[in-house]
């Protein structure tokens, strides 16, 4: 698997992957600069990312594609984007759920 950062061209990939699990990708042009893409085979199969706020970030748009659930894959895009937001100077990096 290599892990990369998001090209324009894994732009329809990424809202594809992201709509299969009911995610929003309307806005993701706006961070795009923010988002890790997995790929296998030059298959996307995983991609995060994050947006960021003055001091303080949001985790977002995580997803992996069930035929590479549970092979580390979100954990490894997890480590890079918090290696981005670390380098970025922003102070605290969080994460919003939804029920």
């Amino acid at each position: 698997m290599k892990y990369e950062q998001a090209a324009h061209s894994d732009l329809d990939a990424i809202k594809d992957l992201l709509a299969s699990y009911g995610l929003p990708a309307n806005d993701i042009n706006v961070h795009f600069e923010n988002f890790i893409v997995a790929k296998n085979l030059n298959n996307l199969i995983g991609v995060g990312g994050w947006e960021a706020y003055k001091e303080v970030a949001l985790l977002r748009s995580f997803a992996v594609s069930t035929s590479h659930q549970g092979l580390g894959v979100a954990e490894k895009i997890l480590k890079l984007v918090e290696e981005q937001v670390a380098n970025s100077g922003v102070r605290d990096l969080y994460l919003e759920t939804s029920a």
